[in-house]
């Protein structure tokens, strides 16, 4: 059962994501490859469990059969990789931790370049906030290590995500969930059903502070690549913004955390397109961040946000700075990524659209935008909102 569990742990965040960047010849970076190998795989087992349980074939055999179908399409498609030498695979490791350490330490040669004192200085700031930042990293594994073995226990958790996952793992769409999405509880499930045993919580629950420290590593890697102080400061105050106001429910279940990770990838799916000047390499950036926005979409209600605004944020970051492609290229990759987003995210809100208008739901939208604040009105939620900021209010 232990096996099964890891592999299925392996399942969510991995083994997918790693098969889908080879198959479609994604060229990416050491940071950005691992987190979108993350985010893939998370989309991916979440079509796949909601076109399993919808034919009525989510069944231990299938799932464990369609496991190792990936792990042969994986050790087909990178043959190459693990033809290498352990010398050679260690060399490239420590060449890729030097490039690291020539990016966070300050370039003492500048004082022979005849570099200005400010320029000097600037370096040396930035290696102290990488630093600091590199500290707020190692807190995120802390956080995930402390969470290995433990089990939900917190209300929305046991009573709605975890209930519903259980619910996916005995292959029947899951009950009273309103209009919440299923990325979570889909994923989840998947060590349940592997597993054959929906009371075994801490492998599934062991996946959820990985999104809070690829939040942090994404904040990381644009730290690395403009070598910007701004952003390992961007770093440090999430990570100081997350603890204050979500601390206790980092690693608890809820979907917060795990949207606005979904949320940021698409973001940084666009950020990451703009310094390209590939245009094919420009194109997967847009693709790719149309897939997460969608990913978000099917995380929490709130991630759709996100989404409407995907094609407006592609074209300002990245498209609008192609000249030489006409109008029509511009449209049609707009298109085809808003196309792939919806994909993901229409079939469900659909379903659920359908039970509710036949009655077999209840509509919640109205509940978590209004009736939860108990009739205060716009002004007084904002009032109270800045007030819970306290001393943060500075941030602001």
């Amino acid at each position: 059962m232990f096996f099964l569990g890891i592999l299925a742990i392996l399942q969510m965040t991995l083994l997918p994501g790693l098969v889908l960047k080879k198959a479609f010849r994604l060229k990416l970076g050491t940071i950005q490859g691992l987190v979108y190998c993350f985010g893939l795989s998370l989309i991916a087992n979440y079509a796949a469990v909601l076109l399993l349980t919808t034919l009525g074939l989510y069944r231990q055999l299938v799932v464990v059969t369609l496991v190792a179908a990936e792990v042969a399409a994986g050790l087909w498609l990178y043959r190459a990789e693990l033809r290498l030498s352990w010398k050679v695979t260690g060399v490239s490791l420590w060449n890729r931790l030097s490039s690291l350490l020539h990016y966070l330490l300050p370039d003492l040669k500048s004082v022979e370049e005849d570099r200005s004192i400010y320029e000097v200085l600037v370096g040396v700031v930035t290696a102290v906030f990488a630093f600091f930042a590199i500290t707020d990293l190692f807190w995120a594994v802390m956080v995930f290590i402390s969470n290995v073995g433990s089990v939900f226990n917190s209300w929305d958790a046991v009573l709605s995500w975890n209930r519903w996952a259980t619910e996916w793992a005995q292959n029947q769409f899951p009950s009273g969930v309103g209009l919440y999405p299923q990325l979570l509880p889909a994923n989840w499930s998947l060590t349940y059903v592997m597993m054959n045993d929906i009371h075994v919580q801490f492998f599934a629950k062991a996946t959820i502070p990985l999104f809070l420290f690829f939040i942090l590593l994404l904040f990381f890697d644009l730290g690395l690549n403009w070598k910007s102080m701004g952003a390992f400061i961007g770093l440090i105050l999430t990570r100081l913004i997350i603890k204050k106001f979500t601390g206790e429910f980092i690693a608890e279940g809820y979907a917060d955390i795990p949207m606005a990770c979904m949320a940021f990838l698409s973001v940084y799916a666009l950020i990451k397109a703009k310094g390209q000047s590939d245009p094919l390499v420009q194109r997967q950036g847009i693709f790719l961040g149309a897939v997460f926005a969608g990913g978000a979409a099917v995380t929490k209600g709130a991630g759709i946000y996100l989404l409407v605004l995907y094609p407006l944020l592609a074209y300002l970051l990245v498209l609008r700075s192609r000249r030489e492609w006409t109008n029509r290229e511009k449209t049609r990759t707009l298109l085809l990524g808003l196309g792939i987003a919806l994909l993901l995210c229409v079939p469900w809100y659909t379903y659920k659209q359908v039970q509710i208008a036949q009655g077999l739901d209840a509509n919640n939208v109205e509940y978590v935008t209004s009736g939860i604040y108990h009739g205060a009105s716009m002004l007084e939620r904002f009032s109270h909102a800045f007030q819970s900021l306290d001393k943060y209010v500075i941030l602001l």
